[in-house]
């Protein structure tokens, strides 16, 4: 296996194209001044934006790297983060990348490192008034955080947390740092380049821009499975990889990033473009992935009722015109705009007061200002949409997975695992839009479908631990 040559991208996302077309989004309020939102959080009626900014557009707002918005109003955060003493109008020299809300406060983290607030150091907890610092901070950049019950992890480029070595990944129990089952130097770089980090179960995932060894192959993403940190399957190769967002949806690890199975970057050992799933044993494909960039990245993800949207730098998802936002409804990718015209584009999204919001460098979009900040307001493209995921056809010489028959089915369906009958676990039915419509109990037996109406669905099957062994497209036609 080809070692992937190490590419530092400091600035990943802020060469993504814009998005354009005015008929689709509008601008929240003034928008900001300067740089670029980089991520958003919505938390108790208020969403929460993350950036290199230094306040609102119109200057009616400083708040040094966050804001806040109530769905009509933009509000400083504190003093931001800059000491209320010093003039709140200087941008951030390094932006703040991400945000988390755990045992009721806010943290934000990034490539900032503070001198005005003593003990800020990449990351910050606001106690109500004014952030300050969190266990002594990192010695370098935190790219990622995520709240769980047993503490908030960041993942990042640094060697240490407060006073507790920690390659990349640390997790803050709201007294001290500590280590994460000594996660070890992953290749002979001097840090972990880690960008994200989730939980599923007793496993732990992180993904980065990390090499590994070919005797190791852990590649850009990593697993603590119990025991060890190891592999999953041959990881991410190729000259400019690196996994930037890891989401848990129904027992499912959602990857994202800088990657891509062909092209000038891309590397066939890599299992897709751009974003991919991970069902514990084996890949779930989302379609044909991305396509139309050197090397067609997925920034960010959020699920909203049971759909999946995306954000990125790339032209096409699943073979149709997308200017980097689609979605993904569990059979078929969706443009949510056309083909972008311009040079900047989006970071991150989220859902706030159920309605899609965007952030980036966002300059206009079609020939109306939003500044960096924008809403969905409809006229969506979802006629642009790829042929729904056919049912899977075996390869020769293939290790079979999750088997259905007949397909189309009518009145009832045989669910095989590896070629043999499940005499246990359950079978999870959902329609077209990801509603679930059916459970039923796996005995070895043939499944029982009635009353569910002809149409296209999705079979996830499970064990009687949650753990999931795969899903398959199939057809009701009676």
């Amino acid at each position: 296996m080809r070692i992937p040559l190490r590419t530092t991208i400091w600035a990943l996302p802020w060469i993504i194209p814009t998005v354009g077309c005015t008929q689709y989004f509008a601008p929240l309020g003034p928008g900001f001044d300067w740089g670029q939102a980089w991520d958003m959080l919505p938390v108790d009626g208020r969403l929460y934006m993350a950036g290199d900014f230094a306040g609102t557009a119109d200057s009616s707002v400083n708040s040094r790297g966050v804001l806040s918005w109530d769905g009509a109003s933009f509000e400083a955060v504190g003093c931001g983060l800059f000491s209320c003493d010093l003039p709140q109008t200087w941008h951030m020299s390094a932006p703040a990348r991400s945000l988390a809300y755990w045992q009721d406060e806010l943290y934000i983290a990034g490539d900032f490192n503070l001198s005005s607030i003593p003990g800020v150091a990449f990351i910050a907890r606001f106690n109500g008034n004014e952030w300050v610092g969190v266990g002594g901070g990192m010695d370098g950049p935190v790219r990622g955080l995520k709240a769980y019950p047993d503490g908030l992890y960041a993942a990042g480029w640094f060697n240490n947390a407060g006073n507790t070595p920690a390659e990349g990944l640390a997790r803050w129990d709201g007294e001290q740092w500590h280590s994460v089952h000594d996660l070890p130097l992953l290749d002979d770089y001097p840090i972990n380049m880690v960008n994200d980090v989730a939980i599923i179960n007793d496993r732990i995932y992180i993904g980065g821009n990390f090499s590994g060894t070919p005797q190791d192959s852990i590649y850009s993403i990593a697993q603590w499975d119990g025991t060890t940190w190891n592999n999953l399957d041959h990881g991410f190769v190729g000259g400019l990889t690196q996994i930037l967002k890891l989401e848990v949806h129904d027992s499912l690890l959602y990857i994202a990033g800088a990657f891509a199975d062909t092209g000038q970057y891309g590397h066939p050992l890599n299992p897709a473009s751009g974003i991919i799933a991970w069902d514990g044993e084996d890949w779930v494909e989302l379609g044909s992935g991305t396509d139309g960039a050197n090397i067609p990245w997925v920034t960010d993800m959020a699920w909203h009722n049971d759909t999946l949207y995306v954000c990125g730098d790339f032209n096409r998802i699943g073979g149709v015109e997308a200017g980097g936002l689609a979605r993904w409804d569990g059979q078929q990718w969706c443009a949510l705009l056309p083909s972008p015209p311009g040079a900047y584009g989006i970071s991150c999204l989220t859902f706030f007061n159920d309605t899609l919001h965007l952030g980036g460098g966002l300059v206009y979009m079609g020939s109306d200002s939003v500044n960096r900040v924008a809403k969905w307001i409809g006229g969506n493209h979802v006629e642009e949409c790829e042929e729904p995921v056919g049912i899977p056809q075996q390869v020769d010489n293939e290790v079979p997975g999750i088997t259905l028959y007949p397909n189309p089915a009518t009145v009832e369906l045989n669910v095989l695992h590896q070629g043999r009958p499940l005499p246990s676990g359950l079978l999870r039915i959902t329609d077209t839009i990801g509603r679930s419509v059916a459970e039923r109990p796996l005995t070895g037996s043939a499944v029982p479908l009635g009353p569910l109406a002809e149409g296209v669905y999705h079979a996830q099957v499970t064990t009687e631990q949650g753990r999931s062994l795969g899903s398959v497209v199939f057809v009701i036609a009676y």
